[in-house]
Formats: C-alpha cells, structure tokens, sequence
C-alpha cells in the first residue's frame, strides 16, 4: 500500500493557525508564499496540511485544499464560494457528487470549535481527491478515521475520474 492510499485509509493530522493571505483569496495567484509558509508549518510540526483560520476563528480552507465536515446532524459542510477561498473544480465535482449519493449538503461558515462535535472531516484537491482527515490540533474528529461519508465520496469521486477526464 503507498503511503497516500495508507493517509486515506486512517486520515490525516491538520493544524490550525490564523490565514495571513491577502483579502482576496478568490483570486488565483502566483504569490503563493502564505500558503507554502503555512504548509511548511503544518508539516514541521509533524501534521499533513495546515488548516486556515480568519480573524474569528471560521476555517477558510487548507493551505492547499478544501476544507468539509460533517456535522453532528450528518449534514456535509464546507465555506461558500467567496472572496475568502479558492474556488475548484475538485470542489464543485465533490459537491455535485454528494447530491447525486442524496447526502444533505450546506455551504456555510465552519467554526474550529465546531470540530469536537464533527462526525467526519476531510479535505479536497486536485491531487488529493477526497483525503480524510482523523485529528486537528489536539481534537480528534469523530471515531478517529474516516467516516461513512468521506469513503463513500472518496470511492465514487476516484471511480469517476476516468470518465471525465481526470481530476480538476
């Protein structure tokens, strides 16, 4: 097993810290340095990704992802397209891919003190597909791994890479 498949099949360790981008992080950009400052963090402090936070504590996305919970009610969240992320196609695909399996979905602000009551979390890009994610900062998420929802979208979104042209 390589080691991403062995990531997806326990989840993933992310650590928070406040977004120092600019205000405009729907913009596609060169000036990546806050984003590779921030992953550089996560990983030196042993952690996959780092997890964004603006000013009162709402997570924006990853360093270099997208950020999803579900919630204690079961609904599937993550922010709404705005000036405050990135938006993607592995985030659209991933939302149009949740409605077609009839998961409830929402696109609304996740606070980090939301995280203790999380059933599932994981996180989407282009390269990661759908990665779960098992721990942010000290609060473990749900069981400890990668929940019903998160399997469930990352085995259908990998099926259907091939019939729409690879990943996006």
């Amino acid at each position: 097993m390589g080691r991403r498949a062995e990531q997806a099949a326990r989840g993933v360790h992310l650590v928070s810290m406040l977004d120092q981008r600019w205000s405009r992080r729907d913009i596609k950009s060169v000036s990546l340095l806050a984003n590779m400052l921030a992953k550089q963090t996560a990983v030196e402090s042993g952690a996959f990704e780092a997890l964004m936070l603006d000013q009162d504590g709402y997570i924006t996305e990853g360093a270099a992802s997208t950020f999803w919970i579900v919630d204690r009610d079961g609904t599937l969240v993550t922010r709404p397209l705005s000036e405050d992320i990135l938006p993607g196609v592995t985030r659209q695909r991933v939302l149009n891919l949740a409605r077609e399996k009839g998961i409830r979905v929402t696109e609304r602000k996740i606070h980090l003190d939301e995280l203790a009551q999380a059933r599932e979390a994981f996180l989407t890009s282009a390269t990661l597909f759908v990665m779960p994610v098992s721990q942010i900062d000290a609060v473990v998420i749900g069981n400890g791994g990668p929940g019903v929802v998160t399997d469930t979208l990352r085995t259908h979104y990998i099926e259907n890479l091939g019939s729409v042209g690879g990943g996006g």
